[in-house]
């Protein structure tokens, strides 16, 4: 099986980002991330491997040094003495900016496709993927 480009950290969500415990290069332990109502339910045992999955959501981390550029922004535009206050990003400038690069990208997307995955849509700021 191919690895995955280690440029780009991966991390699967659900519905929300959930907090990690630790992280390692090839684990993410996760806490608190079963929805209250499942917690109850009972194990019905591993499904088949051959089962498909309905729909998974994959988010990328934002860039390495991009973090702080972010939030440097948002103060910026949440000041009302900024000259940038109020002045949002759109989704494609937002990906094109704090967004994998294009390279990275669809080494990702063929990284995916290589390994059986279809990817349905690819959101305009770049970081989140429907397979």
């Amino acid at each position: 099986m191919a690895t995955m480009p280690s440029r780009i950290g991966i991390f699967l969500a659900a519905l929300a980002v959930p907090l990690c415990a630790s992280v390692t290069p090839d684990r993410v332990v996760l806490r608190s991330n079963i929805p209250a109502a499942t917690a109850l339910a009972e194990p019905l045992g591993r499904p088949d491997p051959a089962m498909p999955m309905a729909r998974m959501l994959l988010s990328l981390a934002i860039p390495p040094g991009a973090q702080a550029q972010l939030t440097s922004l948002l103060s910026q535009q949440q000041d009302p003495k900024s000259p940038i206050f109020h002045q949002w990003l759109t989704p494609e400038a937002f990906g094109a900016r704090f967004g994998p690069g294009q390279q990275d990208l669809d080494s990702v997307l063929a990284w995916l496709q290589e390994n059986g995955f279809t990817v349905e849509q690819v959101s305009a700021g770049r970081l989140r993927h429907h397979l």
